[in-house]
């Protein structure tokens, strides 16, 4: 996915996740800071094999297993504080759901790349 790609809304997303820290997600949520290192570690150690899941589900218009998925990673993401990101992965539960026509393959790259600036972030 290219910046092009985005809209502005979109951009501006992804730039919050960039300046989120530990603090403000766990006033964000009404967690201790090491709940959300506990729950940000958990998420980032299934999130790959979710997203290939997902990846895989598009391709082939599996809409259960993106409904299930999509749904698990937004719950995450919700307990977590990443609310941007998990307005995404509704986008795609809710399209798969009722077999809606969205762009899949294009809100899927969003999701991935918004999991990838967190992957990428140090968070203290």
């Amino acid at each position: 996915m290219q910046d092009e790609d985005l809209s502005l809304s979109e951009y501006q997303a992804i730039e919050k996740i960039r300046l989120l820290d530990l603090d403000t997600l766990a006033k964000k949520r009404g967690h201790d800071k090491e709940d959300i290192e506990m729950m940000l570690g958990i998420f980032l150690n299934k999130v790959d094999t979710q997203l290939e899941m997902i990846a895989q589900a598009v391709k082939e218009k599996d809409y259960e297993t993106l409904f299930v998925t999509a749904h698990t990673i937004r719950g995450s993401l919700l307990n977590i504080g990443f609310d941007e990101i998990a307005g995404v992965a509704k986008v795609l539960e809710l399209g798969a759901k009722g077999s809606h026509d969205i762009k899949y393959e294009k809100k899927f790259l969003q999701l991935n790349l918004m999991i990838d600036i967190i992957k990428g972030s140090t968070y203290e």
